[in-house]
C-alpha cells in the first residue's frame, strides 16, 4: 500500500484495503503495527499516563470507512475509442468522498476528496469541458435499431431522423446507482456537443430490443454536471 500525502491518494490492493478496514474496526489489532507506522499510515499521540495512543492517519481512516460503509456509491463506466474504464464514487454524510479506479497492476487508486469538490474532479475524469458547445438541435426520438445501424455502418441509417451526429461521438459515460435507482448515459459528439441517451419505454432490467424507443437530448456542460450530481446524491431517482 502506498499513500501520497500531497495528492491525498492511496494505491492498494483489495486485500490491503480489507486489512486497513480491520485495523480500524478491531482497534489496531495487528501483529506488526510498527510496519504501518514506518509507512506513514499510523500516528502516535502524546504519551498520557505512560501510554501512547496510536491512531490511523485520518485520511486513511476516512478512505477505509468510505470503502466499507459509504452512504452512497455510484459506478461510472467511461467509453472512448472502443475502450471502457470504470471508476467508483463514494461519499458519506460528513461530506467526505473518494474516487476509486483500477490500475494496470491490479491495484486500486483511491483519491480522497470532499463531496463539494467532486464536480471538478469528475469534469476532468469524464472530459466534461465547460467550454464545449451546446447543440441548438431539439430532442430526437428514434429506435435502438436506427442507432445500432448507424454505428454498424459508420453512416446515417436509412430514414435517419437527425441522428447522423451520433457517428462522430468521441467519448461518453454511464453513471449508475441504486437506493434509489438512478442512471445517466451521456455521449459527446464532436459536432453537436453533449447528449443524454434515454430508453424512454424501457423497463428497468429488461433487454433492449430493436424497437426500443430512444430519446436523445442535447445538454450543456452545466446540464451534464447537474444531472450527474443528481445520480451521485440520489436526488430525483430518475433513470436514463
Amino acid at each position: 500500500m502506498d499513500y501520497d500525502p500531497i495528492r491525498s491518494t492511496v494505491l492498494a490492493t483489495t486485500e490491503e484495503l480489507d486489512q486497513l478496514s480491520r485495523l480500524i474496526n478491531d482497534g489496531l489489532d495487528l501483529t506488526d503495527t510498527e510496519t504501518w507506522r514506518q509507512a506513514g499510515f499510523l500516528e502516535t499521540e502524546a504519551v498520557s499516563d505512560g501510554q501512547a495512543t496510536v491512531l490511523v492517519h485520518p485520511v486513511l481512516a476516512g478512505v477505509a470507512m468510505l470503502v466499507a460503509r459509504p452512504t452512497r456509491s455510484v459506478i461510472v463506466e467511461r467509453f472512448a475509442e472502443g475502450l471502457v474504464a470504470v471508476l467508483f464514487v463514494s461519499w458519506d454524510q460528513s461530506g467526505r468522498a473518494i474516487v476509486t479506479e483500477g490500475t494496470d497492476d491490479d491495484r486500486l487508486l483511491i483519491t480522497a476528496t470532499q463531496l463539494k469538490l467532486l464536480p471538478g474532479l469528475l469534469s476532468q475524469s469524464l472530459r466534461i469541458n465547460p467550454d464545449a458547445p451546446t447543440s441548438p438541435m431539439q430532442k430526437v426520438t428514434t429506435t435502438a435499431a436506427d442507432i445500432g445501424s448507424l454505428f454498424d455502418a459508420g453512416a446515417p441509417a436509412s430514414g435517419d431522423d437527425g441522428i447522423g451526429f451520433m457517428a462522430d461521438i468521441s467519448h461518453g459515460f454511464r453513471a449508475s446507482a441504486s437506493n434509489p435507482n438512478a442512471s445517466l448515459t451521456v455521449f459527446y459528439s464532436v459536432t453537436e456537443g453533449f447528449w443524454s441517451v434515454r430508453h424512454g419505454d424501457q423497463v428497468a432490467g429488461a433487454t433492449v430490443s430493436p424497437k426500443t424507443k430512444v430519446t436523445l437530448e442535447p445538454l450543456s456542460p452545466g446540464d451534464v454536471l447537474g444531472r450527474l450530481g443528481d445520480v451521485i446524491t440520489g436526488r430525483g431517482g430518475s433513470s436514463d
